[in-house]
């Protein structure tokens, strides 16, 4: 009997957890820990329980998503305005609808 028991059983438990974020300058951050545990119900294996862990944490800078904060802020300025100008549009389609219901009815 090479495992010194009856019936041979295997725990593994398994833990990931990830993290990242980008900022506006184009520099981004990641963090990452992986965490996992084997167990059998052997008495021979050296290494039992065997734990493995990894931790990394890999920041860069992005050289060519642009060279300073206005060119990689310039597509979230633009959608802002976006924005702008669609509330308005939807703001004179509702003036608008609005008088000309008053005008059909004679409400006005």
């Amino acid at each position: 009997m090479l495992t010194q028991t009856t019936s041979l059983t295997q725990d593994y438990r398994q833990f990931n957890f990830q993290y990242a974020q980008s900022w506006i300058t184009g520099t981004s951050a990641a963090f990452s820990f992986n965490n996992g545990r084997n167990r059998l119900n052997s008495a021979t294996p050296l290494l039992n329980p065997f734990p493995e862990r990894l931790a990394r944490h890999p920041g860069q800078p992005e050289p060519a998503a642009g060279r300073n904060i206005a060119v990689n802020n310039r597509n979230i300025l633009v959608a802002r305005n976006n924005m702008k100008v669609t509330d308005l549009q939807v703001k004179l389609q509702v003036a608008t609808t609005v008088a000309r219901c008053s005008i059909c009815t004679g409400t006005w």
